[in-house]
């Protein structure tokens, strides 16, 4: 049953106005909800099915995190528990033209890059009060299916921290909607006791154009919890849902919030909404019903108003016991009558059928390079994807390479380019199949040298006290406090610290090539250099059609910085590299991974208890949250790990190639024995 409502009309007061920019500034409430537990649960396969979804909380529009005003592109919001799982969903527009943004595949657990796509973000915080330090669980999911986790820990004050839950994530796209859903088990999130209630924000980070919108305003960052929306649990509440609020661009009020009575008993309920557009006097506008309903039942109630006035509007809705006193949802939200001019901008990437990414390291004298083809026409039919490298006023290239190891529809490559003066170079892309578009992709790019560049300045090979000089005694490189002894492989064999050894085994590196297993067989290890201040060590080894090259460099202060470079025959192919570091746990308490992209570093007591249980992993390194920590392996206790990979694309091969380096895989990492490297 559907009830329209009345609207009885307030004159507001024109004394009492403020600027509209005034009235966007002022944060709203957050949204309170007070709800039974779910009876009926959804099923986790990426098919938003409303039956399934009848017992949770529904919602309609996300607001602009930067505009604070009710985003044009639509949709639809589902949350909710049973006291066991927390349950979200969320149902979102696709572009007319074109696709959603996304690159990150599942695997890479990378919330940097995943959310640089279209995505999916939910923070919950459980059984969150005011005056307490609760941590908060961040979710990122995307498209394809890529996920990653995060938390917050207000009592360290630290954020970003690396979480891995037992999340449910499926998604799929149909008739114009991207749908995804979203399942955690509630013992995930450290809650003792029952579930009582949580904060969430549920966030469409949209691209094409970029806008993030989510449940609520979050001044200060999402990650705030006190602006939050806040959800009870209530045995005794109806169950709220707002099935329909479409017209509101087109300055048409039209809402309908749908109520039912899950208890045994009868119940009365009072919904009341409101609309003002202060900036422009216009009045305010009521409505409001009181339901009865009986046990199981449910009804909908419409508003419906022509809003004139082209203003910025706050909107009110209440569900409430008929006296008030008791609220059983309660949002406020701003929006503003009129469309925007531009809602997509899909349709201009879709004209450039060829994508060109890449990156230049003067230092390096090296390119990194991605071709995406998928939206050429026939992309199956590319077999080669040409790279060049030219001045942009010359007749030749200084460089080029070709890709013929191709992924998908997309082709990657790092390879080497002589040293560039001051100037203006262009980076082409040519895909030759069954027919040649040449410079089908066209990048440009200015070096320009600065004077700082290269110099020496603080530069010394003085050993500053009280740091003691380095000195090699057979494989053994002695610093402050250290001893370093050297393997076949040019890795530490032992690492002794005062007298105490930190490692329980040797370093490691375990490849996979071709599917199977590498033995390495060692070469010579030498040292190059043996000074007071810096050692350097070279060593080579092969093993499954590949060779390696490692070097090293020694610091006083006993860091030591590697060069891996391995290179092989032409079809070649790299399946996984793990550098494996066994650290002794009971010396290694303290955990520190340093990333790089997005800034966050971990640091954290190890559980070391759990290493001392028998537990082999203490922490997954693909579940850190930076974008150049490495995708394969895991992090043990008192790990740390520093420096930027140089690599191909996290979770792929890597080619070899005896013509050209362009496809050799190669790192730079640093390992420091006070924080000791983990696998």
């Amino acid at each position: 049953m559907t009830r329209y409502v009345l609207w009885l009309t307030a004159l507001a007061v024109l004394a009492a106005l403020v600027p509209a920019t005034a009235q966007q500034d002022t944060p709203l409430p957050p949204m309170t909800v007070r709800a039974p537990l779910m009876q009926q649960l959804p099923t986790i396969d990426g098919a938003i099915d409303e039956d399934e979804w009848r017992d949770a909380l529904r919602g309609l529009g996300m607001v602009g995190y930067e505009t604070r005003l009710a985003g044009a592109r639509k949709v639809t919001w589902w949350i909710g528990t049973d006291g066991a799982t927390i349950f979200a969903a969320v149902r979102s527009e696709l572009p007319p033209v074109g696709e959603l943004l996304a690159r990150i595949e599942p695997g890479g657990r990378d919330p940097f890059g995943v959310h640089m796509d279209d995505s999916i973000e939910l923070w919950l915080a459980p059984n969150w009060a005011d005056d307490a330090r609760t941590p908060a669980f961040q979710f990122l999911g995307n498209p394809l299916g890529a996920y990653s986790d995060s938390q917050t820990d207000p009592a360290a004050g630290v954020g970003g921290e690396p979480w891995d839950g037992n999340w449910q994530f499926a998604n799929s796209y149909h008739d114009g909607w991207w749908d995804a859903e979203i399942a955690l088990p509630v013992a995930d999130l450290g809650v003792e006791g029952a579930l009582q209630s949580f904060r969430f924000r549920l966030t469409r980070n949209w691209k094409q154009p970029f806008e993030y919108s989510s449940t609520e305003t979050a001044p200060g960052g999402f990650a705030q919890v006190p602006s939050m929306s806040q959800f009870e649990i209530d045995p005794g509440a109806p169950r709220v849902q707002i099935l329909g609020f479409d017209r509101w661009l087109q300055g048409e009020w039209d809402l309908r919030v749908g109520v039912a009575n899950p208890g045994a008993a009868a119940q009365q309920v009072r919904v009341k909404m409101q609309a003002e557009a202060p900036t422009t006097g216009m009045a305010t506008q009521v409505g409001q019903e009181l339901l009865s309903l009986d046990p199981g039942a449910r009804e909908q109630v419409r508003f419906e108003r022509s809003l004139t006035v082209r203003d910025v509007w706050t909107g009110s809705l209440r569900v409430t016991s008929p006296d008030e006193a008791t609220v059983w949802f309660a949002r406020e939200w701003r929006f503003r009558t009129a469309p925007p001019d531009e809602l997509w901008t899909t349709a201009e990437r879709e004209k450039k059928a060829v994508v060109l990414y890449f990156g230049y390291s003067p230092y390096q004298n090296r390119m990194q390079t991605k071709v995406d083809f998928s939206g050429v026409e026939q992309p199956d039919a590319i077999r080669q994807v040409q790279v060049s490298v030219w001045p942009a006023e010359g007749a030749a290239p200084l460089t080029q390479v070709t890709i013929d190891r191709l992924d998908g529809h997309t082709a990657e490559a790092i390879f080497d380019v002589p040293e560039l003066l001051a100037g203006t170079y262009q980076v082409r892309a040519t895909l030759v199949g069954e027919r040649v578009l040449e410079d089908a992709a066209v990048g440009e790019f200015t070096r320009e040298p600065y004077e700082w560049e290269h110099n020496t300045l603080g530069m010394s090979g003085a050993v500053v006290e009280p740091f003691t000089p380095l000195t090699v005694e057979g494989r053994t490189v002695r610093a402050v406090l250290r001893d370093h002894e050297m393997s076949d492989l040019g890795l530490w064999q032992q690492v002794t610290a005062e007298g105490t050894p930190l490692l329980s085994g040797p370093m490691q590196l375990r490849a996979t090539v071709g599917g199977r297993s590498v033995t390495w067989e060692p070469g010579a290890m030498a040292f190059a250099e043996r000074g007071p201040s810096q050692t350097s060590a070279r060593a080579g080894f092969s093993g499954g059609g590949i060779s390696a090259d490692l070097r090293s460099i020694f610091d006083y202060d006993g860091l030591m910085t590697v060069t891996l470079e391995l290179a092989g025959g032409q079809d070649v192919t790299v399946d996984a590299l793990d550098l494996v570091v066994p650290v002794r746990a009971e010396e290694a308490w303290l955990m520190h991974a340093v990333g790089g992209a997005s800034a966050r570093t971990t640091r954290a007591r190890s559980p070391t208890a759990r290493a001392r249980s028998g537990a082999t992993r203490a922490r997954r390194a693909t579940a850190c949250p930076t974008a150049s920590y490495p995708t394969s392996g895991s992090v043990g206790p008192g790990a740390g790990y520093a420096g930027m990979p140089i690599r191909t694309r996290a979770g792929r091969s890597a080619r070899m190639s005896a013509r050209s380096r362009s496809s050799a895989w190669a790192t730079r990492s640093r390992w420091c024995c006070t924080s000791s490297a983990g696998r």
